[in-house]
C-alpha cells in the first residue's frame, strides 16, 4: 500500500466536496431518506454515518495540534500501530470488496435524516481541510493516536487523516449505487 501525502489528502477532499455537491446536492428529502430495501443504507444514512464517524477525530487533532495530547498506553508500543493502521486502510478501500460493519458506537440513525445532511457534510469536509492542513508542521507519521472506536486499536495521525479519506470514498459509492438502483424515486 503506498503512502499517501497530506496534499494529497487535501485534493481528496476538496474533489470530494466539488463531487458530494454535484451528485447529491439537488436531491429531495424523499431521495435522501429512500432505502433500495429494509437492510440497505439512504444516501442521507451514509452520508450521516460520515459525519458522525470523522467527528471524534476533531478532538483527537486538537489535543495534538494544541499540544494537550497525553500517550496511551497501547499508543506506545512499537509495532501495534503501524500494523493496524495500515490494516484498516486496506479493509476500507473500496475495492476491497470486503463488507465492514460499522462499530455500534457509530449505529445509524433509523429515523428520517434531515435534508440538510448533504450540505452539512460538506461544510463538515472544509472544516476537516481547515484543520488537517494545519497538521503539516507535524510528524504525522510517527505521531500516534487511539481510534474513537477501541482504546486498543492506534494508529499514526497521518493513517487516520487516510482512512478518513478512504472511507468517505467508500459510501460516497455506496451512496451513489443508492441512486443508481432502478426503483430510486425520480
Amino acid at each position: 500500500m503506498t503512502t499517501v501525502t497530506l496534499p494529497e489528502l487535501i485534493s481528496a477532499a476538496r474533489q470530494m466536496i466539488v463531487d458530494t455537491e454535484r451528485t447529491f446536492g439537488a436531491l429531495t428529502t424523499g431521495q435522501l431518506n429512500w432505502k433500495p430495501s429494509p437492510d440497505k443504507w439512504s444516501i442521507g444514512q451514509c452520508f450521516d454515518h460520515l459525519l458522525v464517524t470523522k467527528e471524534p477525530y476533531f478532538k483527537i487533532i486538537g489535543q495534538v495540534l494544541d499540544g494537550t495530547k497525553q500517550s496511551t498506553f497501547w499508543e506506545k508500543l512499537p509495532w501495534l500501530p503501524g500494523f493496524i493502521g495500515k490494516q484498516i486502510i486496506k479493509a476500507m478501500q473500496p475495492d476491497s470488496g470486503r463488507k465492514v460493519k460499522a462499530p455500534a458506537k457509530f449505529a445509524l440513525s433509523q429515523s428520517a435524516i434531515d435534508p440538510q445532511i448533504v450540505q452539512s457534510f460538506i461544510a463538515q469536509e472544509q472544516r476537516w481541510i481547515e484543520v488537517i492542513s494545519r497538521t503539516g508542521s507535524i510528524d504525522s507519521a510517527n505521531l500516534i493516536i487511539t481510534s474513537p472506536v477501541a482504546a486498543v486499536i492506534t494508529y499514526s495521525l497521518s493513517d487516520a487523516i487516510q482512512l478518513m479519506s478512504v472511507h468517505e470514498r467508500r459510501h460516497f459509492l455506496q451512496a451513489e449505487r443508492v441512486m443508481q438502483a432502478n426503483s430510486f424515486p425520480t
